[in-house]
């Protein structure tokens, strides 16, 4: 058995054929498991460049505030501070922004009340 091939006697079938003894690789050979493994392996350093590259431009970026804080004056109205805030928009909608940022149930204004307002 020393030799790469041996004869294999196929009598019943009125032929003979040659097996090749193929040589054991060194390396041998990968499973679906290892294949996927080195995969993953081979894909985590562009994965950990994303969510570097990603956080930073979030925290570069920030936000401006959305809301302040104001007092409302004797003789103010919903109406006219909502036209002060956001004069370029429509009242009624600034109007309604306004009461739900203060949890108002009315347009009911009371003097040196604080009331958070939209920024724009």
């Amino acid at each position: 058995q020393s030799s790469q091939s041996q004869q294999v006697d196929g009598s019943a079938f009125g032929q003979n054929f040659q097996r090749v003894n193929q040589p054991k690789s060194a390396g041998g050979h990968l499973t679906t498991r290892g294949r996927r493994f080195l995969a993953l392996l081979a894909l985590m350093p562009l994965v950990a460049v994303m969510v570097l590259t990603g956080s930073h431009q979030a925290s570069a970026t920030g936000t401006a505030p959305t809301s302040k804080q104001i007092v409302v004056h004797p003789g103010d109205s919903l109406w006219e501070i909502a036209l002060r805030v956001a004069p370029n928009e429509d009242p009624r909608k600034t109007m309604w922004n306004i009461q739900k940022l203060n949890n108002m149930t009315t347009s009911r204004l009371d003097s040196g009340q604080a009331l958070t307002v939209p920024v724009r």
